[in-house]
C-alpha cells in the first residue's frame, strides 16, 4: 500500500521516473551498488530487506528526481499552502515536520539527511532563491551535508577522481538556470 500510493500520488505527478520503493528482486537498470569500509579499504556494503526500513529508507531515486521532488513540494503541487508552511515550520530545536529547518549565515534553509547501508544523502532546499542541492553518496560515511551547503568534504572523502554523469540534460541545466541568481550552469 505505501509503495503505491507514493508511486501514484508522488512520483507520477512530478515525473520522477528514476525513483521507487526498492524490492531486491526487481530488475533496476543502472542499479547502484553501496561501500562501506572493510579492514582492507572499500568492501560492499551488507544486503538489508527493504521491509524493514520501509518508510525510513527503502525509497530509491536520483539526484534529477530529487529536484523534481523539491520543485514540486514547493511549488505548490503536492501541498496546499497552509499544508507547506506548517511542514517547513520548525517546532523543537530547529526540526519540523522531518526536515530540519535553520538559516546559517542568513541564508534559510530546509534539509533532510539519511542513510542505510552503503549509502548517505543529503536534500537541502534554499526557498529564498529556490536553490536545491542534492548530494547522494554511495558509500557509508558522515552525512554529504557539508558538501549540501557549499563546505568541502574533510580531506579523507574527497574523490581520487571525479565521475562525470553521462546523463546531464539541457532541461536540467536549465531548470537550476532558472532556480539561481548566479552565473548560468554549463555542461562544461
Amino acid at each position: 500500500l505505501y509503495a503505491e500510493f507514493v508511486r501514484d500520488n508522488i512520483f507520477k505527478p512530478l515525473g520522477m521516473k528514476d525513483s521507487g520503493y526498492d524490492v531486491n528482486a526487481t530488475i533496476l537498470p543502472n542499479r547502484a551498488a553501496g561501500y562501506t569500509p572493510g579492514p582492507g579499504g572499500l568492501m560492499n556494503a551488507p544486503y538489508v530487506d527493504m521491509t524493514i526500513p520501509h518508510g525510513a529508507g527503502a525509497l530509491y531515486s536520483t539526484t534529477e528526481d530529487l529536484l523534481r521532488w523539491t520543485q514540486g513540494l514547493f511549488g505548490g503541487r503536492l501541498l496546499k499552502p497552509e499544508s507547506l508552511q506548517k511542514f517547513s515550520s520548525p517546532y523543537k530545536g530547529g526540526y519540523a515536520l522531518g526536515v530540519g529547518v535553520s538559516a546559517p549565515g542568513g541564508r534559510r534553509m530546509i534539509e533532510h539527511g539519511g542513510g542505510i547501508e552503503g549509502f548517505n544523502t543529503q536534500l537541502t532546499y534554499f526557498p529564498d532563491r529556490k536553490i536545491t542541492v542534492a548530494v547522494s553518496a554511495k558509500r557509508a560515511c558522515p552525512p554529504p551535508n557539508q558538501l549540501a551547503q557549499g563546505g568541502r568534504p574533510p580531506r579523507s572523502l574527497q574523490p581520487t577522481h571525479t565521475h562525470r554523469p553521462n546523463h546531464t540534460t539541457p532541461s536540467l541545466i536549465r531548470s537550476l538556470n532558472k532556480q539561481s541568481k548566479r552565473p548560468p550552469v554549463t555542461d562544461a
